[in-house]
């Protein structure tokens, strides 16, 4: 009786949060019978524009030595010094959560196309937009980790959490090799974070968890094939820098 009552209840906030991390089965249960999406993400951009505002200045020192490595002429070096240093510095803080709920959309967008129409699978936008915002708390801990990295190495450029880090970091304004951009995508925490969306759809969609697999799975190479080629446009959402 007491389990009845608990299932019906549902979860609460912080038991969601830490289910994530250690029964997302049951997680995404929860999150099949109540989505919504507001409380991770706003505690997830709450972590992200903290770190960005402690690693404010190294983001801005490695700005400039991009710029730098480009030989820019020391007129146009100087305006972008005092753009940089300016006001407008602070405009990402605003950016952030609009470009996050953004991505978060058109993801949503493509998985329910192939979990619906290829698949065969049946599920709602709110459901799988809920799921990826509750997959992507994954981010807090990948987040956290990169900017201890960062603080020790006084530089973005180089950190990283993924096989990448097995080849040498390509020099400022260097094109990196087709093998660095493919095992850039192998990040340990984006691999966490396909493993939790899998289980969310298979919990959304009537859908097992193989073919739930192969949604998140193809689409993932999608976005491999598209950014590979694309990095000078896609690379920094892989690498961070």
């Amino acid at each position: 009786m007491t389990a009845e009552v608990n299932e019906a209840k549902g979860l609460g906030v912080f038991e969601r949060i830490f289910g994530i991390f250690t029964s997302p089965k049951e997680t995404f249960q929860d999150i099949n019978n109540k989505p919504n999406w507001l409380v991770p993400f706003l505690v997830l951009i709450a972590v992200v524009i903290v770190v960005q505002f402690m690693l404010l200045d190294i983001g801005l020192a490695d700005q400039l030595a991009r710029l730098e490595a480009r030989e820019m002429p020391e007129a146009q070096m100087e305006i972008a010094r005092t753009q940089m240093q300016g006001p407008l510095k602070y405009i990402q803080f605003a950016v952030i959560p609009i470009m996050t709920l953004l991505t978060w959309c058109i993801v949503s967008g493509i998985h329910l196309f192939f979990t619906n129409v290829v698949f065969g699978g049946e599920t709602t936008f709110k459901k799988m937009f809920a799921v990826i915002s509750w997959s992507s708390l994954i981010g807090i801990i990948s987040t956290v980790l990169r900017m201890i990295m960062v603080m020790s190495k006084g530089t973005s450029y180089g950190v990283t959490t993924s096989l990448a880090i097995l080849m040498p970091t390509p020099g400022l304004g260097e094109t990196p090799s087709i093998l660095f951009r493919l095992l850039a995508h192998l990040d340990i925490f984006a691999i966490w974070g396909l493993v939790l969306f899998a289980i969310g759809i298979s919990k959304i969609s009537k859908l097992d968890i193989n073919k739930s697999a192969s949604v998140v799975i193809i689409n993932w190479l999608i976005w491999v094939m598209i950014s590979v080629p694309l990095w000078s446009v896609f690379g920094a959402f892989v690498v961070g820098y």
